[in-house]
C-alpha cells in the first residue's frame, strides 16, 4: 500500500506543467512531508519529490496498490462491519487487546456495525482497540459514543502506525461525559499524515478498573489516490520524462522528455 505527498522545495507551493505537442495539462500539488507507501507496510520519506517519481517508474510493475499521501485526497467511507476481519488483509478490520460478553458486550467490530444497541466491553487492561485500513488513511476526528455510564472510557491516548509495530502518539483524551450516556469526540485535526493503522487505547475507566464499554466509534478521514495513477497523470502516462534536474538559479524542476524536442515539461514554484 501507498502514498506520496509532494515536492518540497523552500516549503512552497509548486504547480506541475506538462506540454506535449501543443497540449497543456496542470496539476496542483500541495506540500507535506513528502511519504510513499508501499503494499508490505514500509513507507518512503524523502525531501525531494523527484525521488518518488523515479522510483515509481522503475517499480511501475509492482505500483498498483500504492498510495500517494494528501493527493487529491477524497472522504474515507467507514465500513459497517459484522466481524473483526483480519489487520493487513485487503479490507477495513479491528482487532481489541481484551473484551468481555457480559451484558450483551462484545469484540471491537461492534462499534463499526451501525447498531446502536451492540458495544465492545474491554475488560481486563490494558484495553486497546486497533483499526486498520488497507489504503492509508488520515483520521483527523474519532467520534465515540459512550456505553453505560458505570463502565465509560475516561482517559486514554490515540496512536498510529505504518506497520502495526513502531507506534507515534496522536493526541492523549479525557471523557467528558465520564458519568453520562452521551456522544463526544476525539481531535486529531494535528494529524496531517496517512497511516494503515491506529490504536484508541483506554488507560483509565470510570468503573475502578472493571472496563469501559463503547457503542459506536465515527471516523472523519481522507484517503489519497494511486500513485502509479499520479505518475501517469503527470507523465501523461507515457513516460516521457526520465528524471528531474533542478536549478537552484531559477528555482525550477526541468524534466527531460524525449527526443522530440517539442515535448518538455517542467515544474515551476509558485
Amino acid at each position: 500500500m501507498s502514498n506520496i505527498t509532494s515536492l518540497q522545495i523552500n516549503q512552497k507551493q509548486i504547480q506541475i506543467s506538462s506540454f506535449f505537442l501543443g497540449q497543456t495539462i496542470k496539476s496542483t500539488l500541495p506540500i507535506n512531508s513528502p511519504r510513499l507507501h508501499l503494499k508490505d507496510g514500509s513507507v518512503l520519506s524523502s525531501t525531494n519529490y523527484s525521488d518518488f517519481i523515479e522510483y515509481i517508474k522503475t517499480n511501475k510493475a509492482n505500483m498498483s496498490d500504492c498510495f500517494l499521501e494528501g493527493e487529491d485526497s477524497v472522504p474515507f467511507e467507514q465500513p459497517i462491519l459484522s466481524s473483526n476481519g483480519t489487520l493487513g488483509s485487503d479490507t477495513f478490520a479491528v482487532s481489541q487487546t481484551a473484551y468481555v460478553t457480559d451484558a450483551g458486550g462484545g469484540q471491537a467490530y461492534t462499534c463499526f456495525d451501525n447498531n446502536s444497541n451492540t458495544f465492545w466491553y474491554a475488560w481486563p487492561y490494558p484495553y486497546e482497540l486497533t483499526m486498520y485500513n488497507p489504503q492509508p488513511i488520515c483520521i483527523t476526528n474519532m467520534q465515540i459514543t459512550n456505553g453505560h455510564y458505570t463502565r465509560l472510557p475516561y482517559k486514554g491516548k490515540v496512536f498510529a502506525s505504518d506497520d502495526n509495530k513502531n507506534w507515534t502518539e496522536l493526541t492523549t483524551w479525557t471523557n467528558p461525559n465520564e458519568d453520562t450516556y452521551g456522544v463526544w469526540n476525539i481531535d486529531l485535526s494535528d494529524n496531517t499524515k496517512a497511516y494503515s493503522y491506529y490504536k484508541l487505547s483506554i488507560t483509565q475507566d470510570n468503573a475502578n478498573g472493571n472496563g469501559a464499554q463503547i457503542y459506536n466509534i465515527n471516523l472523519t478521514a481522507t484517503v489519497g489516490v494511486s500513485a502509479l495513477d499520479k505518475y501517469n497523470k503527470i507523465l501523461n502516462k507515457n513516460g516521457y520524462c526520465e528524471k528531474y534536474i533542478y536549478d537552484s538559479e531559477s528555482n525550477t524542476v526541468k524534466l527531460p522528455t524525449s527526443d522530440n524536442k517539442s515535448a518538455y515539461e517542467y515544474v515551476v514554484i509558485k
